[in-house]
C-alpha cells in the first residue's frame, strides 16, 4: 500500500511557532508591572502582513484576554495591542 508522503510544515506554522516561544518575553515587556504572568497563546492568525497573537495572561493583566498584532516575533515586533472588554477588542497602545 502507497501512502501520500507527509506534508512539510507551512510557512506559516513555521513562523506560529517562533512567536509561541517569544511570547513571554514580548508580555513582560509590554506589561512589565506583570513580570509574574504567564501568557497562554489563544490562537495566531496572518492577516495583512502581521501575526495576531491572541493570549490569555495568568494572572491577568487588568484584562481577560490581549492580542499582540506583530511583523516581528520580539517587542519591536509590536505594532498595535488590543484588550478583550465585555465582548468586544479595543486598542490599548500601537
Amino acid at each position: 500500500i502507497r501512502r501520500p508522503p507527509r506534508s512539510t510544515p507551512k510557512p506559516s506554522s513555521a513562523a506560529s511557532d517562533v512567536y509561541k516561544r517569544q511570547i513571554q518575553m514580548v508580555g513582560r515587556d509590554c506589561f512589565p508591572d506583570d513580570e509574574n504572568a504567564t501568557w497562554n497563546i489563544l490562537s495566531i492568525r496572518e492577516e495583512n502582513g502581521l501575526h495576531w497573537v491572541e493570549t490569555q495572561p495568568i494572572p491577568h493583566v487588568g484584562y481577560e484576554k490581549i492580542m499582540f498584532a506583530m511583523d516581528s516575533p520580539n517587542i519591536d515586533g509590536v505594532k498595535e495591542c488590543h484588550y478583550w472588554e465585555n465582548g468586544n477588542w479595543s486598542i490599548l497602545f500601537s
